[in-house]
Order: C-alpha cells, then structure tokens, then sequence
C-alpha cells in the first residue's frame, strides 16, 4: 500500500507530506522519538515540530534543508502544520479494513 500524501501550502507552495519508513527514520533520528507509540505527538516541541514537516517533506523535496522547512512555521500557522503532520502520521497508520480477508499465512495457528 502506497502512503497517502498530505497536502498543505508553506513557503508560498503547496507540499506533499509523506510520512513513510524513512521520514519516520529521519525523524525518530533526529528526536529520538518512537513514532510507533501515538503519544509521541503529544510531547512535541518546536524543534521536534521542524523536524517532523521536514522528514514528511523529504519524499518529494530531498534538496530542502531543515532550516528552511522550519523557516516556514511560525505561531501562525502552527495549528494547521501540527493537523497536517497529525494527517501524515495518522495516514501511514490506517484502521484496517474490516472488509479485508486476512492472507492465509497469518491465520494459520502456530
């Protein structure tokens, strides 16, 4: 399954979020966080904040430099940067499908 992009406008453009194995890895890099635990995004601070737009954006801007990602936020526009991010995070997560057969090696007793 393909990651689902978050779209939102910073920096006069519109950006591509992608929260994917290496933007987690970027960024669990960079805070130490461990964002298989959902309650990582409660503890963000400003620096973790930049952190997380920028390894969202790195899928589809490889050349932005964390600097200028963060030159992008500011108390303006905080909230819709933290939902975005939020969008991405809850995006590479999805509920399962209720509707989907399990594949038949998982459900194989050991």
């Amino acid at each position: 399954m393909k990651n689902a992009e978050v779209k939102i406008t910073l920096g006069g453009k519109q950006r591509k979020l992608i929260f994917d194995l290496n933007a987690q890895v970027e960024f669990e890099g960079i805070t130490g966080y461990n964002t298989l635990q959902e309650d990582f995004m409660s503890k963000l601070n400003a620096r973790d904040v930049r952190a997380f737009m920028w390894a969202c954006t790195r899928t589809n801007h490889p050349d932005l430099t964390i600097e200028e990602v963060g030159s992008w936020i500011h108390p303006g526009n905080m909230e819709q940067v933290f939902t975005a991010l939020k969008q991405a995070w809850e995006a590479a997560y999805p509920e399962p499908d209720p509707k989907e057969k399990k594949s038949p090696q998982s459900s194989k007793k050991k």
